[in-house]
């Protein structure tokens, strides 16, 4: 119990304190992702983005896909959207998300090397790392299939240098 709460009644619940804490740094990493997500497609599909900065600058998607993206954003959106109404209900497998080492000190630390990536602005490394948190997050929380198919999809139609 902890001494601000002795004498109230509430008893705290370290397991749900913690998944608690975890729950919240999922949906702040899936917020961040599903923005980062879009303006990487908005910069591949050559419109000019303010953020984030991306360090391939003339990275684009091959030229017969360009008219195929953001194609059908506004369901990948909902994806994002519902997975995260999922965590915020908690109706997803707990136990799924914990053998994926998607809590604790796991977390923290797949959050920094997510952030790290972000910053670095390098777009194979952020779409390689949304690759394994959405790899993770899919198990638990199977309607982020959609989000992790349309990332696949986009990453597939890059037109990278030597090409």
């Amino acid at each position: 119990m902890a001494e601000d709460d002795r004498g109230n009644g509430k008893d705290i619940d370290p397991i749900q304190q913690q998944r608690d804490s975890d729950r919240h740094t999922l949906l702040e990493m899936l917020d961040v992702m599903q923005k980062t997500l879009y303006a990487i497609v908005l910069h591949l599909n050559g419109t000019k983005i303010d953020e984030p900065k991306f360090h391939n600058q003339d990275l684009r998607f091959r030229r017969e896909f360009m008219p195929l993206f953001p194609g059908p954003w506004d369901e990948v959106a909902g994806a994002f959207n519902q997975a995260s109404k999922s965590l915020r209900e908690g109706d997803f497998d707990w136990e799924y998300v914990e053998v994926a080492g998607l809590t604790k000190t796991n977390l923290a630390w797949k959050k920094q090397v997510f952030d790290e990536a972000i910053g670095e602005g390098i777009i194979r490394r952020i779409l390689k790392v949304m690759n394994s948190l959405l790899d993770s997050l899919s198990g638990a929380i199977p309607v982020l299939e959609i989000v992790k198919e349309y990332k696949d999809l986009a990453e597939a139609a890059i037109k990278y240098p030597g090409e």
